[in-house]
């Protein structure tokens, strides 16, 4: 719980009324403020230059306040906002100087998670050397956490990183992955990456591709070939997955517009249906 900490300069112009702050290291400060216009909070890591120990990588993705030259504010909501960084170098600084974490959260959380967003700041996800199915023997990256790859048993495979396959993946597609069972995964550590069969990594890349541009980009994916490898070994799936579309059940931005009031009809999106190309085989991967 935070308490109510006094910030030694005025920011309520720039960022509303301060209804938290909480003072993390010198020179940075957490802040809740409250929205007038829609009631709802908002919450900044705000940083003073001359005192703080961020570093010049991490202060690019801080924001030049008005109330101040030497303030930079970091939004917590927003995309490239820097939140992962800043909490990064908060709880080195305290680790180095004796303090305790601000947090439970494992440091090696906030940096896995990073990665997604920020891999210019912690380095992108390196292809996994080691599957369930013996070694990595050749990959290639889709997207940012995302590989194709092939075994020393020949078998082909997509691997999905943690940050990735614990909040983008359905529990259906969850439910076809495969873990390696390492030490780490004994002690309660599921930080490595999801495993795919060729047959179920079909789905996955589905459930991803809206997300992630990179795929087609790539020109390592067959769209087509992996709807028609859905439809072979996930019928089910891709009959479910029809009829909700159809519905706007997938719809989840609508459906989040409607829980707050908002009289918002939920839409499909013919392009996200599932189809059969009879053109084409299952071969989805081109590597």
């Amino acid at each position: 719980m935070r308490d109510n900490h006094f910030i030694p300069f005025e920011i309520e112009s720039d960022v509303g009324e301060i209804r938290e702050s909480e003072k993390l290291c010198p020179g940075v400060y957490y802040v809740s403020v409250h929205d007038p216009a829609t009631g709802l909070p908002h919450e900044y890591y705000i940083a003073q230059k001359s005192k703080s120990p961020l570093s010049e990588q991490a202060r690019v993705y801080g924001t030049p306040m008005e109330s101040g030259d030497d303030l930079l504010m970091f939004s917590l909501e927003e995309e490239k906002g820097g939140e992962p960084v800043v909490r990064y170098e908060v709880e080195r600084y305290r680790a180095q100087n004796g303090l305790p974490p601000l947090s439970e959260e494992p440091i090696l959380v906030t940096a896995e998670f990073g990665r997604e967003q920020y891999p210019e700041y912690f380095g992108d996800y390196p292809a996994p050397s080691m599957t369930p199915r013996g070694a990595t023997t050749r990959y290639q990256r889709l997207a940012c956490g995302v590989f194709a790859l092939e075994t020393e048993r020949f078998e082909r495979m997509i691997a999905v990183c943690h940050p990735v396959w614990s909040c983008d993946l359905s529990d259906y597609t969850l439910s076809k992955g495969e873990l390696l069972n390492t030490a780490d995964r004994e002690r309660g550590s599921n930080l490595g990456y999801m495993f795919f069969r060729e047959c179920d990594g079909c789905v996955a890349l589905f459930e991803l591709w809206r997300w992630y541009d990179e795929f087609m980009a790539s020109g390592l994916i067959d769209r087509a070939a992996m709807m028609n490898a859905i439809y072979v070994h996930h019928p089910e799936y891709a009959v479910t997955h029809n009829k909700r579309e159809q519905e706007g059940l997938n719809d989840v931005g609508a459906h989040f517009w409607r829980w707050l009031g908002f009289d918002v009809e939920p839409e499909g999106e013919e392009d996200q249906l599932i189809v059969f190309h009879a053109e084409v085989g299952t071969d989805y991967l081109r590597f």
